[in-house]
């Protein structure tokens, strides 16, 4: 990755690797990147979306059906955060 400020899109599964996405969305904007979280269900169970909120600064998408901001009248938003991101990290 360059030094130029990114769009990054972190997505977290559920497994404890989600653990480490919380280290990863602190680097990233200790570094001048602006970055998202979704994340699914089971996610949820390791990490609350909350905290990956106040990490990354803006609100986290949790559920595949969204309405919260995005497509809010089909639920979409997690295909507004693809067109979004410049860079998408899985873990």
């Amino acid at each position: 990755m360059s030094n130029a400020p990114r769009r990054v899109l972190i997505s977290v599964g559920g497994s404890v690797a989600a653990f480490k996405a919380c280290d990863v969305v602190t680097e990233l904007r200790r570094r001048g990147h602006e970055v998202r979280v979704a994340m699914t269900e089971a996610a949820t169970r390791f990490v609350t979306p909350t905290l990956l909120q106040a990490l990354s600064g803006h609100r986290v998408t949790a559920s595949l059906w969204d309405t919260e901001h995005g497509d809010a009248e089909h639920g979409m938003s997690h295909l507004d955060l693809a067109t979004w991101c410049e860079v998408h990290v899985v873990t």
